[in-house]
């Protein structure tokens, strides 16, 4: 734990938090909608400088118009870019960030909780693969990919997870090296969850879009990128592709399976609003698994995603579940969505 060798400005501190909620909040992704259940202000405040620190290196790059065609000085000035924005992180975590509101909020999160960098480091790592390679060629190296992308990020939420006041800090009750073990299938279980929905969205970003099945796995089933381009353009999976999401979900379901072995042992130590959150992140996501199983994984046909309605209900089972107040989760749920 670290203490800041210089009075912050309340005021500073409490606008640059706003503005990396505002950064989290946008479209609401499931990790920001879980943490809107963190007991704790503080909590949450870290969740999305932490969260928005990630995303400004993460769309950096995933926004990239034409990664997959990025010239020799295309790739150099990227790469730079991930250089400096470790750089920023870094500062950050010696509490002497940047003039940027994330770089305030990171700075003051990394002096109240006891985070190490290891997670931005991983993060960095991957999208200097994504700057270098524009397809996986195998599952180990989208492994060691997602060990940054999803990995990384999700280290930090169960570290929020773990973390409880203590004597005015907030300490994390588990060693770094215990959270990152039971994050790591977890993480992996979300992540193919996320590529099996979005892979039609994915092939929209960008001149040449984004494809992050292994083109060993596709090879396996007699496809190639080209044909994920022509499905999503016809609208409809072939057998082919069914039958290859098929294997992924399976292969999906048993991350999930051993990352919730380790479930009951963190709803011991944590709080009971961090207990819920990641509860109903994991049922949020192993129902969308569900809802593109259903569909048979056409999802160049359909939508993958859970509607408003569809979380909701997910999140009345996951109260039931846990023993939480349904009227308060609900409230709280309505006002991460109200206006939207």
């Amino acid at each position: 734990m670290k203490t800041q060798t210089s009075k912050s400005d309340p005021a500073a501190v409490a606008k640059a938090y706003r503005h990396c909620a505002e950064i989290t909040g946008r479209g609401v992704p499931n990790l920001y909608l879980a943490a809107r259940f963190f007991d704790h202000q503080e909590v949450f405040d870290a969740f999305c400088a932490t969260y928005a620190s990630m995303r400004i290196i993460d769309d950096r790059v995933d926004g990239l118009a034409n990664r997959a065609t990025l010239s020799a000085e295309g790739k150099r000035q990227l790469l730079e870019d991930v250089q400096t924005w470790r750089e920023q992180v870094n500062a950050a975590f010696a509490l002497k960030p940047g003039p940027e509101p994330v770089w305030i909020a990171l700075a003051d999160t990394f002096s109240k909780f006891d985070l190490p960098t290891d997670p931005w480091e991983d993060l960095a790592s991957a999208m200097a693969m994504d700057v270098e390679t524009p397809y996986f060629k195998d599952w180990r190296t989208l492994q060691k990919y997602m060990r940054g992308a999803s990995v990384a990020p999700a280290v930090v939420f169960m570290h929020l997870v773990l973390t409880k006041p203590e004597d005015g800090e907030f300490m994390c009750q588990w060693s770094y090296d215990e959270v990152v073990a039971a994050t790591e299938e977890l993480a992996v279980f979300c992540y193919w969850t996320h590529i099996m929905r979005d892979v039609a969205k994915d092939l929209e970003i960008g001149e040449t879009g984004l494809v992050y099945f292994p083109l060993s796995e596709m090879n396996q089933f007699g496809l190639a990128p080209e044909d994920l381009r022509r499905m999503k353009q016809t609208r409809t999976a072939t057998f082919a592709y069914k039958s290859m999401a098929e294997h992924l979900s399976r292969r999906a379901r048993t991350h999930e399976q051993k990352g919730r072995q380790f479930v009951k042992d963190i709803t011991a130590v944590a709080t009971d609003g961090a207990a819920f959150a990641l509860a109903y992140l994991l049922d949020i996501y192993s129902a969308t698994l569900a809802k593109v199983e259903a569909i048979d994984f056409d999802v160049f046909a359909k939508d993958g995603e859970l509607s408003l309605d569809e979380k909701k209900h997910v999140l009345l089972q996951t109260a039931a579940a846990s023993g939480i107040d349904p009227v308060t989760a609900t409230r709280i749920f309505d006002a991460v969505f109200q206006g939207r």
